[in-house]
């Protein structure tokens, strides 16, 4: 009796274990059936409409382009898929709940959104950017100061124009791997860069490369514009209506005599020439903007530049009713959109730090059909 007993039970607790590992299993084989990915992050700039800009599956040539025609680069479509947008750390990226407050009515474009959204966010670097130049003293107050600081450091006299060149091309990326724009210490570095490619200058006034590096590092330390406090109202930048103009138009009186005794014009050249022709009508000086234009276009045309004459024939149309046109001569390949605005503001021969100038090529070395874009930033 007792041997049934317990052969009863045996079999009992058999059953239930048998009954227990089954439905581990049942639930076991519902939740694989029934799994899904994880939900996508819901921040919009930072992962789904990046992506698209990005690879460019819903651009079309003249869409894929960064938000801002002073900068060199565009996005490429061969930038990598997980290339991501780095905000600043007191920049809220805009969700797609905003959208409908920046311009656009439902239902959205794709390109349309991720646009306008990169506009917004270029906003909040360059509002970034101004409140931490804010605490920058100018240069022209402590260039004395800093000028000691570098003779009590350097015998600058007996320096040669290239070894200037040498020492400031370091100070100048010195101020990029300090922060640039985005640092509250960089400015020493900046300045003491500009500090000595300007006595290279006096040394060596008729040399043409160098009084580019001298335009590329005022770029790098100031923006063409900065947002006016508490406003959305854009302050030019006064340097860029005085100096740079009068650099360029120093190198272009010289192109010009060279080229009249039978020098081709090169694609520096063409650079220095074109944005002469910008510089001095956003100075409000459109009849010598298009009478550089005027001048360049055939010369363009002979030195096999025949890329740019279109867009050439616009600027001179524009200038003619006292109003500028922009493109861009540079593109760049697997730069994100954050290191895109960081640099921007600037006018298109501006380049940046050694990073971003490896990325660089001219237009017509870039792509089989030139992208050419537009500052979404200035009123035309």
């Amino acid at each position: 009796m007792k041997s049934q007993i317990k052969a009863i039970n045996r079999a009992k607790m058999l059953f239930l274990l048998l009954s227990v590992i089954a439905l581990a299993g049942i639930l076991l084989l519902q939740r694989l059936t029934s799994e899904k990915l994880p939900e996508p992050q819901k921040s919009f700039l930072a992962t789904n409409e990046i992506r698209k800009v990005t690879n460019n599956t819903h651009l079309t040539r003249n869409q894929r382009k960064t938000m801002n025609s002073e900068n060199a680069c565009i996005i490429s479509n061969r930038s990598s898929e997980n290339q991501s947008v780095v905000p600043l750390k007191e920049a809220r990226l805009v969700g797609e709940d905003k959208i409908s407050e920046l311009g656009l009515s439902s239902p959205f474009d794709d390109s349309e959104i991720a646009m306008v959204t990169a506009k917004a966010q270029a906003v909040q670097v360059y509002r970034e950017q101004d409140k931490i130049m804010a605490t920058w003293p100018v240069y022209l107050d402590v260039r004395e100061e800093l000028h000691k600081e570098l003779l009590a450091e350097l015998d600058l006299d007996e320096l040669s124009s290239d070894e200037l060149i040498d020492i400031a091309s370091k100070l100048r990326n010195k101020f990029w791997q300090a922060g640039g724009n985005l640092s509250t210490v960089s400015y020493k570095n900046g300045y003491k860069a500009r500090i000595l490619f300007e006595l290279a200058h006096n040394k060596d006034p008729g040399n043409m490369a160098l009084i580019d590096e001298l335009i590329e590092t005022i770029q790098s330390i100031e923006p063409a514009w900065k947002y006016k406090r508490n406003s959305n109202k854009k302050l030019a930048n006064s340097t860029y209506q005085t100096i740079l103009p009068e650099l360029r138009s120093a190198q272009f009186e010289e192109i010009k005599k060279e080229v009249e005794q039978g020098r081709a014009l090169t694609w520096e050249d063409f650079v220095r020439a074109y944005e002469l022709a910008l510089l001095w009508g956003r100075a409000d000086e459109s009849k010598s903007a298009q009478e550089v234009v005027t001048w360049l276009i055939p010369e363009a045309e002979d030195a096999g530049y025949e890329v740019y004459i279109e867009q050439l024939k616009k600027l001179e149309n524009k200038l003619r009713e006292n109003s500028v046109l922009e493109f861009n001569v540079y593109v760049c390949d697997n730069s994100s959109i954050f290191e895109e605005i960081k640099y921007g503001r600037r006018f298109p021969s501006f380049q940046g730090p050694n990073i971003q100038k490896r990325l660089v090529l001219p237009v017509h070395e870039s792509l089989d059909k030139p992208i050419w874009y537009r500052d979404p930033f200035r009123k035309r």
